[in-house]
């Protein structure tokens, strides 16, 4: 059960970024009738699979708390002694 809840989070996390790049395409190819933004448009909405794509990649090879909180901390907050 842990495994099929873990797998539905990864899934919508790698949807997300997906549904921007989808609206940006859909608006882009609705909005002109040049061939360029249609093509654009098109590579627009490949990119947006891709990058979901190594979003569920990364996801799945991590877990979950790690590939949404990296820390970013530096080493010298590590030791917070005030009286030096």
């Amino acid at each position: 059960m842990k495994k099929i809840i873990q797998l539905i989070v990864i899934l919508l996390l790698s949807i997300a970024p997906l549904f921007g790049f989808i609206i940006i395409a859909f608006f882009s190819f609705v909005s002109s009738e040049h061939l360029f933004v249609k093509i654009l448009s098109v590579i627009i909405l490949l990119i947006g699979f891709y990058i979901s794509f190594l979003v569920f990649k990364i996801a799945k090879t991590k877990s979950i708390v790690n590939f949404m909180a990296i820390p970013f901390s530096s080493p010298d907050l590590d030791n917070l002694d005030y009286t030096k």
